[in-house]
């Protein structure tokens, strides 16, 4: 497993020379990210790189599923509590 938003991961990095003609073939019908895309946000850079790989390599009408966490509902609930352990 790679780290998806890392840039030095692309897929024309990865692949070697000779497997260029192989790396057009590479495509998936559904690219699925649970609860993870927020740690993409740590840069543009990284949020830039991820998108750029599951672009490339999602067929054509293809589709991209991803869910993440509302921080504005999560810190709402805390808040309600009024808990200072962070939990809900």
């Amino acid at each position: 497993m790679a780290d998806a938003s890392d840039e030095n991961n692309l897929i024309d990095k990865v692949l070697k020379q000779e497997l260029k003609d192989m790396r057009e073939k590479i495509v998936f019908d559904i690219v699925s990210t649970q609860f993870a895309i927020h740690y993409f946000f740590e840069s543009e850079q990284k949020l830039r790189a991820y998108f750029m790989n599951v672009t490339d390599r999602l067929e054509a009408g293809s589709f991209f599923v991803g869910t993440t966490i509302d921080s504005d509902e999560l810190v709402s609930r805390i808040r309600e509590e009024g808990k200072n352990d962070n939990t809900i």
